[in-house]
């Protein structure tokens, strides 16, 4: 049997084989990879590379300076591996392929003022995506000394709301940053890194609330590097997340309206103990908060307001989430507070952040009707206003 080289058919048969055998290739091709790193100036005595493991930092190899400011390495691996190169402070992060050959050019005194990597597209992106989440990240800190400095001051919380409010800007601006590089690079292991960032102690991206942008990272992974170390520590990551959601729907249905509210007993400033089964027959705002957030001025007048106008008829629980007594006694006496305030100074080991569901947002308010039963759980002054006055009829 003849061919005929000139068939339609056969043309396209021939196409398709090549182009299966170069997706092979691509797949199985493994090898050393190679880093050339030309850095004119660093602080440090030698230059370091290690390898990124989801749980740990392995160092691979280090060299001397030297005048040329020309170093090399070489790195065997079989999978993409994420690693970083380091002469000081400064951290120049690569997505490393095995076979690459990933070329380095960096003049900053922090191996991070002006870095252009060739060779590995994905790592030029992540390191000018960093550099702009550490633009952010640096004024950050130094809002935070100020803050610190500034604790002794008559007028601190008055400096406190202030700095609250900037942060709150930058923070929104880290946020946006890496969720547009995300979604533009959702198919680079460089997409875990930046899910994973914080501002101070603050995650940019939280797994429950952002939990479509994690499933979406977490499919990307599994499709495109499914045995790949990192892709199976997230992978088992989101897998707990989701556990807590679905634990959290139950929290959810337990504290639903008409649900009884769980009791607790806990102190006032002077000591003495106060459990909510005792207001059994009043109508109840209860309210969960912290004297360390920031910004809080506005629904503070709004709820001494609140009570002002509703005092007659409903009584008012404030619970601290503290670890500092004396910053929370100058939040209440600083707005002239006069209801019951409560606090246990466990921070965020106190019992009742279970017990009512609390998250990281607050404050959080629950109205509960004389029956001792949850009316309804709001956000904010403005939600629970309206519903309280409904209630009690006012």
């Amino acid at each position: 049997m003849k061919f005929n080289f000139n068939s339609p058919l056969l043309s396209i048969l021939l196409l398709l084989l090549l182009a299966l055998s170069a997706c092979d290739s691509k797949q199985k091709k493994e090898g050393p990879a190679t880093i050339n790193a030309e850095i004119s100036q660093f602080p440090g005595k030698y230059l370091y590379l290690a390898e990124v493991s989801p749980d740990k930092f392995k160092p691979i190899d280090s060299i001397p300076v030297n005048q040329q400011g020309t170093y090399k390495f070489s790195v065997k691996l079989t999978s993409t591996g994420i690693y970083f190169l380091q002469g000081g402070p400064g951290r120049i992060i690569l997505i490393v392929h095995p076979g690459s050959e990933i070329s380095i050019n960096s003049s900053g005194d922090d191996m991070q003022g002006k870095v252009k990597i060739t060779g590995s597209d994905e790592s030029q992106r992540l390191n000018e995506y960093l550099m702009a989440f550490d633009n952010e990240k640096e004024i950050i800190g130094r809002l935070g000394l100020a803050l610190e400095k500034g604790k002794e001051r008559k007028d601190y919380s008055v400096l406190r709301d202030s700095i609250a409010t900037v942060y709150r800007s930058l923070f929104e601006t880290q946020r946006a940053l890496t969720i547009k590089y995300i979604k533009s690079n959702l198919s680079s292991l460089g997409s875990i890194i930046a899910i994973n960032q914080r501002s101070g102690p603050n995650p940019v991206l939280d797994p429950v609330a952002d939990f479509k942008i994690f499933a979406s990272v977490d499919s990307s992974m599994m499709t495109n590097y499914k045995d790949n170390p990192h892709s199976l520590y997230f992978n088992k990551s989101l897998n707990e997340v989701k556990k807590k959601i679905a634990e959290k729907k139950l929290n959810d249905e337990r504290l639903a309206p008409g649900k009884v509210a769980p009791n607790f007993t806990m102190s006032q400033g002077d000591g003495k103990n106060i459990s909510l089964s005792d207001f059994l027959g009043s109508t109840v705002l209860l309210q969960f908060w912290g004297s360390w957030q920031e910004g809080q001025t506005n629904e503070w007048l709004a709820l001494r307001k609140l009570h002002s106008e509703t005092a007659s008829k409903a009584t008012f629980i404030s619970i601290g989430l503290e670890h500092d007594e004396k910053q929370w006694t100058e939040v209440i006496n600083k707005y002239k507070l006069s209801w019951f305030h409560l606090s246990d100074f466990k921070f965020d080991s106190s019992p009742v952040i279970t017990m009512y569901n609390l998250g990281n947002q607050l404050p959080v308010y629950f109205i509960i009707a004389k029956d001792g039963t949850i009316y309804g759980r709001y956000s904010s002054v403005k939600e629970a206003e309206p519903e309280l006055k409904k209630l009690i009829k006012l």
